[in-house]
C-alpha cells in the first residue's frame, strides 16, 4: 500500500484543530473520515500541531512500523487497520522525519540558540524570552558571550517558526518582545528537543528553573 502523496499547497492554511487534523489522514490514506481512528487523530492533533506535511510523514512512518495499514474492502472502499498495541509502543516515540528537522534547526544555531531550546523545552507549557533570559543567564548554564548572542538567535529561532507565539500574542514594541508568550510550532520538537538532552544537561536546567519559580 502506497500513501498518498501530499499536495503542499492544498493545505497551507488549514487551522490547527481535531477535526482537520482527521479531514489530512483522512485525505493521505484515502479512508472516511468516519473511519479514522479517534487516538491517532488526537496524537497527530497533539504532536504534529495540524500541520499536513509533518503528519505526512508521520504516518508514512507509522506505516513502515506495521502500526498501521490501509485495507480494500467492498470494492473501492478502504479500511484503517491498526494494530493497538504497535500505537501504545510508537505513539510515545518521534519519528524519524521529525528528528531530522530538529537536527537541521540545531545545525543553524550556535550553542546560545541550542540552549535557549532546551530551556524552552523543560519548562512547562508556554514560555516567554524573559522566562528564557532569567534561566540562560544563570552563570552554570551560560557565558557572557553565549548571553550577547541570545537576542539575535531568538529571532532567528521565532522567524523560523519552531516557536509560534501563543493566540492573540503580538509584538507592538521592540521592548515588549520579552513578553510575548510562545509555544513551540508541533509538540514533537519540544519531545525531540528533551530526548537529544544528558540526564545532566536536564536536571541542571529544571533546578535552575524550579529556583526562578518558573516551574
Amino acid at each position: 500500500m502506497k500513501l498518498r502523496e501530499l499536495n503542499s499547497t492544498r493545505f497551507i492554511d488549514v487551522e490547527a484543530n481535531v477535526d482537520n487534523t482527521k479531514y489530512i489522514v483522512a485525505n493521505i490514506l484515502e479512508v472516511k473520515p468516519s473511519k479514522i481512528y479517534p487516538p491517532l487523530v488526537e496524537l497527530l492533533h497533539e504532536k504534529a500541531g495540524g500541520m499536513p506535511l509533518i503528519i505526512h510523514d508521520a504516518l508514512v512512518y507509522y506505516h513502515q512500523t506495521k502500526m498501521l495499514d490501509v485495507l480494500l474492502v467492498h470494492g473501492s472502499d478502504h479500511e484503517l487497520s491498526v494494530d493497538e498495541s504497535a500505537f501504545e509502543k510508537y505513539q510515545l516515540k518521534v519519528p524519524p522525519a521529525v528528528e531530522a528537522i530538529c537536527a537541521m534547526i540545531n545545525d543553524n544555531l550556535s550553542i546560545a540558540g541550542v540552549v535557549a531550546l532546551k530551556i524552552a523545552a523543560i519548562i512547562s507549557g508556554s514560555f516567554t524570552l524573559g522566562m528564557i533570559k532569567a534561566v540562560f543567564q544563570a552563570e552554570e548554564i551560560s557565558t557572557d558571550a553565549m548571553c550577547k548572542d541570545l537576542d539575535d538567535e531568538w529571532e532567528y529561532i521565532r522567524k523560523s517558526r519552531t516557536i509560534l507565539p501563543e493566540s492573540g500574542q503580538r509584538q507592538h514594541k521592540d521592548n515588549e518582545k520579552d513578553n510575548i508568550e510562545y509555544n513551540f510550532g508541533f509538540g514533537w520538537i519540544r519531545d525531540s528537543i528533551v530526548k537529544r538532552m544528558t540526564t545532566k544537561q536536564r536536571n541542571l536546567i529544571e533546578s535552575v528553573i524550579k529556583e526562578k519559580g518558573l516551574k
